[in-house]
């Protein structure tokens, strides 16, 4: 059985200004999401247990932006189960064990590399579904603002169909 959920993951997914350009050669979210938004932006913050951690719009959230639609996409589908992450951003180096069960999920981060100490002692994440989902929405939602502003065709691209929906 999964544990009372605890308030210890936030998101903050700060104001990044988008660059407004359309590359027709974009095949996928993380493509777009690139062209989108230049380095120097305003960055996400992922705030851990208490350990705030950068996520660069233009090189994490790009890289990472697939992976958090299915992650939503699937504990909103299903009541329970479990999921591996690994996530591929070097902002964010750390890999995801996910279970839920009915209303709650349990996170464990472990980091790519084992001398990262950055979240030693903090592993271990608990909240509700519904409330994850919540903290990680308007990341979507800035996204797909400024796809559609830069007249992108997000519906086009691989699990565009999912950012629509999940970012409404």
């Amino acid at each position: 059985m999964l544990q009372k959920p605890q308030a210890v993951i936030r998101v903050e997914p700060g104001n990044p200004v988008s660059t407004s350009n359309f590359d027709p050669t974009d095949e996928t979210l993380g493509d777009m999401v690139e062209t989108l938004f230049p380095l120097e932006t305003d960055d996400a913050r992922l705030i851990w247990a208490g350990v705030p951690l950068r996520l660069n719009y233009k090189y994490d959230i790009s890289m990472m932006l697939d992976d958090v639609i299915l992650l939503i996409h699937e504990i909103d589908g299903r009541q329970h189960g479990s999921l591996a992450i690994a996530w591929a951003s070097n902002g964010y180096p750390f890999s995801w064990e996910i279970n839920w069960e009915a209303l709650h999920l349990v996170i464990r981060a472990s980091p790519h590399d084992p001398t990262n100490t950055e979240l030693m002692g903090r592993e271990l994440i608990h909240d509700t579904v519904q409330d994850f989902i919540g903290k990680l929405t308007p990341i979507l939602r800035i996204v797909k603002t400024a796809a559609i502003a830069a007249g992108y065709d997000i519906a086009s691209l691989r699990n565009g169909n999912l950012l629509l929906r999940l970012a409404s």
